[in-house]
């Protein structure tokens, strides 16, 4: 539809190419008001701005082609009306030698015409032999074309995005500058925090440009790469908490053994086994969608490039990659839950054979930062599923938005709840920022000396 739409464009650029300037429709297009202003923003824009806009799409040179008296070359074909062309780069329209005219159609076309032919037999042979188009491979991000309050939206993930990278370089730079906190508890932090900021990082800035500037065109490889990461990330969400649960289990049920059972070489193994694990799970559904063939419509119905809007796109078919998809998610979302659970569950029988109230207290608050960091994650996404599922809502941009902020909260929120809600970690981060305050203040106690 989109090469369709171009094809038309530039046709009809040829068509008025060859009005004369007192032309009505020429008059309407090319013309500018004397008076009025446009609104504040970027101006809309005008024909001409989309015929070179879909020039330079198709790698073909814009030189003088605006001049009337520029009618030879690519230009000239513009101006007859041939919209065909651009298919294939400028480099490989030349390197390949154009097909002859049909035996029956010899002689009956003048030499221009023939070239003309020839050219376009030659770009649609080699641009659809394999079911795809040879120089678009990307994507267009749709989302949020038709909603107002996309700019709400984008200022409220910036702000998000900001206090998850400070929220969590604090956290980081805390654990690292004190010896007492480097055990593996803060290690499975440590792995959290990290995939904390490189989630909301994969999301969040490339958004700016798509729905600020309107740059909403992502090539084929960024794309998938964003695919990959994107889910890579959002899967090491549950399995990060998975391992902060395994952490508790040690901790509580066996204490007196916890420096011998769970040592900082064990949790980093674990660590690395998931990230492994994750890659692993990850590469195969994303390299099966990317060699996909792509040839129906370009556009991509969310803000990302996730797997499931990019699979629907291709012309084959994709009841494999669905179930595939299903299948690594309901084993990434419930596998993790499924073991934070039963941890809880052991947890559960072991506070309650303990005699004393307090230390029973004192074992639930241990687990009660974990559990706020399950809800927080578990919830919104079974929120979004309801709600995707049931159709409670209409508005496809407004699911987006929600689904959006429901998976950039978590990152933001993580570090807040647990630096709030750890009396060590609080206390370590309250003497760092004491001491910054103290430096400044005899800094400023020296400078007036």
């Amino acid at each position: 539809m989109y090469e369709t739409l171009i094809q038309r464009n530039l046709r009809w650029a040829g068509h008025l190419s060859r009005l004369d300037n007192s032309r009505l429709p020429k008059q309407i297009i090319y013309s500018n008001l004397k008076e009025g202003h446009h609104d504040i923003g970027r101006p809309k824009l005008r024909f001409k701005d989309t015929v070179k806009r879909n020039l330079k799409h198709k790698q073909i040179p814009l030189g003088s082609c605006d001049d009337r008296q520029a009618k030879t070359g690519l230009c000239g074909e513009i101006y007859s009306g041939v919209a065909w062309l651009g298919f294939l780069p400028l480099e490989r329209r030349r390197s390949v030698p154009p097909p002859e005219v049909p035996p029956e159609q010899r002689g009956l076309l003048s030499p221009l015409d023939e070239s003309r032919f020839a050219r376009v037999q030659m770009n649609f042979s080699v641009a659809f032999s394999n079911g795809t188009n040879y120089f678009n491979e990307g994507f267009y991000l749709t989302a949020f074309r038709t909603w107002p309050n996309k700019n709400y939206l984008i200022l409220a993930l910036a702000i998000i995005y900001i206090i998850t990278l400070l929220g969590n370089l604090v956290l980081l730079i805390v654990i690292l500058m004190n010896s007492s906190l480097q055990n593996p508890k803060y290690l499975a932090v440590c792995n959290l925090a990290v995939v904390d900021i490189s989630m909301n990082s994969v999301i969040i800035p490339q958004m700016v440009p798509v729905f600020v500037f309107n740059q909403n065109h992502v090539s084929f490889g960024a794309c998938f790469s964003q695919m990959f990461f994107m889910h890579f990330f959002g899967d090491m969400e549950s399995f990060s908490l998975a391992i902060l649960a395994y952490d508790r289990l040690i901790a509580i049920c066996w204490p007196l053994r916890y420096s011998t059972i769970n040592t900082n070489l064990r949790m980093l193994l674990i660590i690395g086994g998931i990230w492994s694990l994750v890659i692993l799970l990850e590469i195969f559904p994303i390299s099966l969608a990317a060699r996909l063939p792509y040839c129906a419509s370009r556009e991509v119905q969310s803000c990302c490039c996730e797997h499931g809007p990019v699979y629907k796109l291709a012309c084959a078919d994709t009841s494999y990659n669905r179930q595939l998809g299903t299948a690594k998610s309901l084993t990434v979302l419930l596998g993790p839950l499924t073991f934070i659970i039963f941890t809880y569950v052991i947890v559960v029988v072991a506070v309650m054979r303990i005699a004393s109230t307090t230390q029973r207290w004192k074992a639930f608050h241990t687990c009660f930062t974990h559990l706020l960091l399950v809800l927080l994650y578990y919830m919104p996404v079974m929120l979004a599923y309801v709600l995707g599922n049931l159709r409670l809502i209409q508005n496809v941009d407004l699911f987006t938005a929600i689904l959006t902020v429901s998976v950039t909260l978590p990152p933001m929120l993580n570090p807040i709840i647990y630096s709030l809600k750890t009396d060590e970690l609080r206390d370590k981060i309250v003497k760092l920022l004491g001491k910054s305050k103290v430096a400044q203040q005899i800094i400023k106690n020296e400078a007036s000396d």
